[in-house]
């Protein structure tokens, strides 16, 4: 089985998925598109991934295989000096076996904010957020001899839904949530505070670094 093989500073790690020991051979295939122009006159992204894959269990159970499809597509358009931003993520897996870890997970500040990370697991899931980015005054900072950082940042505030079906535990269901994120540095560093409205939400707060940096983390 799947374990933590660490020690936390504080508290204890929250329990590791059960996931299946298997022998598997699949396919990935991955389209990128953008940032580029879009509809109505915005700019957008979008990525889609599909994978197949045939599995053998290594213990009891038939052998079998699943198609799992997920894509990602966000749409910017500005509103003047502020900026609406319309995020959108989806995935769903089919097949008469699918294991725990190829399941689709959403929760946490990209997927669910306000929900723990992961919270919901399923086999098809959806979430939609819609953004707005304002830079507001904020005094600019030294970066010695590589000059200084704006004079402002960028605040957003933003509203969040994300729903599930045939889930491994829960009920299906949607799950609204409330937020505000914040950036700084050139927009490389954000925080974001958020609240789910649903059972197992709450405040929750993150941290990030700029999409930017995605690719090498």
């Amino acid at each position: 089985p799947v374990a933590v093989n660490a020690s936390p500073l504080g508290g204890s790690f929250g329990p590791t998925i059960a996931a299946l020991e298997l022998t598997t051979a699949r396919l990935d295939a991955v389209l990128r598109h953008g940032p580029a122009a879009g509809p109505f006159g915005g700019r957008w992204s979008w990525r889609v991934a599909f994978r197949t894959a045939f599995v053998s269990p290594r213990g009891p159970g038939a052998d079998g295989g699943y198609a799992r499809l997920a894509g990602a597509a966000e749409w910017l358009h500005a509103l003047g000096r502020p900026t609406l931003v319309l995020g959108t993520a989806v995935g769903g897996v089919a097949g008469g076996l699918v294991p725990e870890q190829e399941l689709v997970r959403f929760g946490g500040i990209t997927t669910g904010p306000g929900y723990s990370f992961h919270a919901f697991a399923g086999r098809f899931a959806w979430s939609q957020r819609a953004e707005l980015r304002a830079p507001v005054p904020f005094p600019s900072v030294t970066l010695l001899h590589y000059g200084r950082t704006p004079p402002h940042m960028t605040l957003a505030p933003y509203g969040h839904l994300v729903c599930v079906a045939e889930r491994s535990t829960g009920e299906d269901g949607c799950h609204p949530s409330l937020g505000l994120g914040a950036t700084f540095l050139f927009d490389l560093l954000r925080f974001d505070l958020a609240y789910g409205f649903n059972e197992g939400g709450g405040w929750r707060f993150g941290v990030d670094v700029g999409r930017v940096f995605w690719g090498i983390l």
